[in-house]
């Protein structure tokens, strides 16, 4: 909830649109999977470098110089591997915030009727209220629909990017254990 929330309050921050530097990552599942795969071993470079921090004057200027040149040898550009990354996440977090918003849209009516049958609250306020959800669900959704042509690219990969994320994140030794 907390990640599809940070996701949302991202997204409100990060301009979509035509003269805008944010653009879509055409997504296969393949490219998912060799983003992924390149991504666990990106991460083991940095864990090395990190691991050999007084061997260098600038360890973060190493490890980007080493693992940029590396990435050409996989395919990438420091800039495409990083930018299919963002667009990968926000894809996986477009997924989950879908699913938080049909669980809303489904109690919806409930929410609406409690409205209604407040009865310290004017017939203005209740319909202010219900405007202002619903014209925050036609942003979220606006901002979900982004992503949503490249679901079947990444859905068949989200446990693997959840795990990946925890590896990243120190809270597992081996990627996918």
């Amino acid at each position: 909830m907390f990640k599809t929330f940070a996701f949302l309050v991202f997204l409100a921050f990060v301009p979509f649109g035509e003269n805008d530097s944010a653009q879509r990552i055409p997504l296969t599942k393949e490219k998912v999977k060799n983003y992924i795969e390149t991504r666990v071993k990106a991460h083991d470079l940095q864990l090395e470098y990190e691991a050999n921090a007084d061997q260098y004057e600038d360890v973060i200027l190493a490890y980007y110089k080493e693992r940029n040149e590396w990435l050409l040898s996989q395919g990438w550009t420091g800039k495409e591997f990083d930018a299919t990354e963002e667009w990968i996440l926000g894809v996986a977090n477009s997924i989950e915030a879908q699913a938080e918003l049909d669980l809303e849209n489904a109690e919806r009516d409930n929410q609406f009727a409690e409205f209604d049958a407040n009865e310290h609250l004017s017939e203005d306020q209740k319909q202010q209220m219900k405007d202002a959800i619903m014209e925050s669900v036609v942003q979220r959704q606006a901002y979900i629909d982004i992503f949503k042509e490249d679901w079947p690219a990444v859905k068949p990969y989200l446990r693997e990017l959840e795990k990946l994320d925890e590896y990243i994140g120190g809270s597992k030794t081996k990627p996918f254990e």
